[in-house]
């Protein structure tokens, strides 16, 4: 009975460090994981992302931690404001939640948008909780109405409305917003070490 006993919890102590090292590579490679999409498939995805969310919508006092988190973040890449004055804010909130493991913001000008703050944000939203997700939502005016982002603590993932990928690749970078940057740099940098 001893040596299953033994058995038992080596095979649970490998699972553990295995899942461990899972959840820490992911969150060292924060952009590795950018999907462009065309609407229909990041639709899909999204729904599957938001379907991981527990039931209950947890405590506001949690909910306000994250966000303060995710604050810090936003206002390093621009303005950040509840109030949708003229100029819009680069990063706006309305300052409601639903869940505590839910926000998100309007994104208004290209400023808003790059490689290093998506990773930023997407280091906020792995390390609050691996069900979080954060929703960047293209501003209410062009020239980013109806660009999509969606953070996971395992995915980020970007969509154009009415474009397929390679068309909301070409029409960010036609606004001067690079989000493949890092992640290209970095493969450059592996391809050099080879």
């Amino acid at each position: 009975m001893k040596g299953i006993a033994e058995t038992y919890l080596l095979i649970f102590l490998a699972t553990f460090a295995s899942s461990c090292n899972r959840q820490s590579a992911n969150r060292e490679t924060p952009t590795s994981s950018l999907e462009f999409l065309s609407s229909i498939d990041f639709h899909v995805e999204s729904e599957k992302l938001r379907g991981r969310l527990p039931d209950q919508e947890g405590s506001y006092q949690n909910w306000k931690v994250y966000h303060d988190k995710l604050l810090d973040i936003a206002q390093r890449h621009g303005t950040v404001s509840d109030i949708p004055d003229e100029p819009p804010p680069d990063f706006y909130y309305s300052g409601d939640w639903f869940h505590k493991l839910s926000d998100g913001f309007a994104v208004n000008s290209q400023k808003a948008l790059s490689s290093q703050s998506l990773k930023e944000l997407r280091e906020v939203v792995a390390n609050h909780d691996d069900l979080a997700i954060l929703n960047l939502g293209g501003g209410y005016e062009p020239p980013l109405e109806g660009l999509s982002i969606l953070i996971s603590s395992d995915r980020i993932l970007v969509s154009c409305r009415g474009k397929d990928a390679q068309e909301c690749i070409e029409f960010l970078s036609g606004l001067g917003i690079n989000l493949q940057k890092a992640e290209n740099s970095k493969s450059e940098d592996s391809q050099k070490t080879q």
